[in-house]
């Protein structure tokens, strides 16, 4: 789904996620949106802004439907009865017969795309097809997820017609749906094999860009192609789906949840992907897709409640909430669109820059399961935990909360905290390792010191180096020392003849990725001035981080939660 921003219409804004300039593996698909797609895809850094192809739709965006603001929501033209329409044999059905029985489907509602800053109230469409007579239809589950408000056209019938959601499945991108009235044509499936080099057919309502915050729609459309290919892996940014028909019949934002065909009019496929990059396009085979398809006219399959999307960048991953459905587990546990669940059960997710991860979870329990998750909210900078089906999120330890009276700094609710525009990400000379830091600790030095790689920053370097009257902060990598050695490494940072010493404490980082130890001391040279000392290590305990904080005013104790929940160094 392509979304604009409620203002300025910026399709792609600058944002930081998190340690890095995360590079999503953001597509240009048929996911129901003007060139939006959610399959692996070469990464594009989200710094970076969205591009218009030749036609002018909007490109980069991860989920697919077409989409534009909506300051003023239509005004819905009363649909006329439906009639039904006679259907012609099986045998002697041609291409012509598909266009009756596909439907464009207009949404409304709460959605964040992948990148975008704040919730945006949008209209997107996708496309989908009806498989009974009685109304029942087929489409993306990234189409529907997330709307307050569905509006289907058909063929032959004036108006818009309402439909309401019978079920959903964000890990087979699929969703089942009832319009109003009855007395439709429907398509039927092919039951034959699929093969390599079948001639199929992909048919919808392709978006063809934005116009004053409206959408802008390209009538019925049909290309044709062939089947290359029908054992590709389904593990992809939005789902992860059992059988995969990769095929070259173009699909583009606004295509996603209609039907793939072959000559005798009967569904391949539901395509759910389209890719600029020589014609590559993907969607679910019709045969696998099946079972869970009659599953989902009764309820929700393998589904938490999300339109999801896998993000990776440099030691973070996660599963960028775009959409969530109302009453769901995850609504109930307080999922918010824009949040990152980092991990499931203590699991982190989407390493591999996929759904694989989420869907096995998913997959492994019930649909009232208790599950731990992790949560990244952007909006606020928080870290949450709690669990779905049990206890709603709550934020979780902060820094700058717990010890604010241990170090002096005192009444945090005097001021909002920073914004994620008062920090940078910066790295030493090497690259090896970086934090992010305030804008305003403007001297930095990023050679290697004796411990390793390593950075300093700090408004005043010398002052930092020094005296305890300046915040800043050092942060190194050593690849020679192990986990074990954490104890002795925060030996070395010995301020006893200044400080006092508060406490030894265990240190875990947002989704598990280091671990180790820290030390608090306060009351530095007889000033309110505390320090923070951590030693910590990634999972596979092949190298030692240390990191040195001076906090002077409650800003610095932001900037600390900060920097501990974005260090990161490469392994040597």
């Amino acid at each position: 789904m392509v979304a604009t921003s409620r203002v300025g219409g910026s399709a792609c804004p600058k944002l930081r996620l998190v340690a890095l300039a995360i590079s999503l593996a953001l597509v240009s698909a048929a996911c129901g949106g003007s060139d939006g797609g959610s399959s692996a895809a070469p990464a594009i850094d989200l710094t970076q802004d969205s591009t218009l192809d030749d036609a002018g739709d909007q490109t980069g965006d991860s989920s697919g439907a077409d989409t534009a603001d909506t300051a003023d929501p239509p005004t819905p033209v009363p649909a006329e009865t439906p009639t039904t329409t006679p259907e012609p044999p099986a045998e002697e059905r041609s291409i012509e017969d598909v266009q009756a029985s596909t439907i464009r489907i207009a949404a409304q509602g709460t959605f964040q795309p992948v990148g975008e800053s704040g919730q945006l109230v949008s209209a997107w469409s996708g496309t989908g097809f009806i498989i009974d007579e009685s109304g029942i239809a087929v489409t993306n589950n990234h189409v529907v997820t997330g709307a307050a408000l569905l509006e289907v056209t058909i063929p032959g019938i004036e108006g818009t017609l309402n439909a309401v959601v019978l079920g959903r499945s964000e890990c087979s991108d699929l969703a089942v749906i009832d319009i109003e009235g009855d007395g439709y044509q429907a398509l039927q499936f092919r039951t034959a094999p699929v093969t390599p080099g079948l001639s199929v057919f992909a048919a919808g309502y392709p978006g063809s860009g934005i116009d004053g915050g409206r959408i802008e729609n390209r009538d019925y459309t049909v290309t044709g192609g062939v089947v290359s290919n029908t054992t590709g892996t389904g593990d992809t940014q939005g789902s992860s789906v059992e059988v995969v028909i990769e095929h070259d019949a173009k699909i583009r934002g606004g295509n996603s949840g209609g039907p793939l065909v072959d000559e005798q009019a009967r569904v391949v496929g539901i395509n759910y992907f389209g890719g600029d990059l020589d014609d590559f396009n993907l969607a679910i085979g019709a045969q696998a897709a099946l079972p869970i398809i009659q599953q989902l006219r009764s309820g929700d399959v393998e589904s938490i409640g999300i339109n999801a999307e896998a993000v990776v960048g440099d030691g973070f991953s996660g599963v960028w909430v775009q959409g969530v459905e109302s009453g769901s587990a995850a609504d109930r546990a307080g999922v918010q669109p824009g949040d990152i669940i980092l991990t499931m059960e203590g699991l982190p997710m989407a390493t591999d820059g996929t759904l694989a991860s989420y869907c096995d979870v998913v997959r492994s329990h019930s649909s009232f399961d208790v599950i731990e998750i992790e949560v990244l909210r952007l909006s606020t900078d928080e870290l949450l935990t709690g669990q779905l089906n049990g206890t709603p999120l709550a934020r979780s330890f902060s820094f700058a909360q717990e010890l604010a009276d241990e170090m002096g700094a005192g009444n945090r609710g005097q001021q909002p905290p920073p914004s994620a525009d008062d920090y940078e990400f910066i790295a030493d000379d090497t690259n090896r390792v970086g934090v992010e830091v305030p804008v305003t600790w403007v001297e930095r030095d990023g050679s290697p010191a004796d411990f390793g790689p390593s950075i300093y920053a700090s408004p005043d370097l010398d002052r930092f180096n020094t005296s305890f009257d300046v915040p800043g902060i050092l942060v190194e990598v050593n690849y020679d020392l192990r986990p074990s050695d954490h104890g002795a490494v925060l030996d070395i940072f010995d301020f006893s003849a200044d400080c006092t010493f508060d406490s030894r404490n265990d240190f875990t980082g947002a989704a598990g990725v280091f671990t180790g130890l820290f030390d608090v001391w306060s009351n530095c040279a007889g000033t309110e001035t505390g320090l923070l000392t951590l030693a910590a290590s990634p999972p596979d305990g092949s190298l030692v981080v240390r990191m040195l904080v001076q906090i002077t005013t409650q800003a610095d104790l932001d900037a600390l939660d900060r920097a501990l929940r974005t260090f990161d160094a490469v392994s040597g």
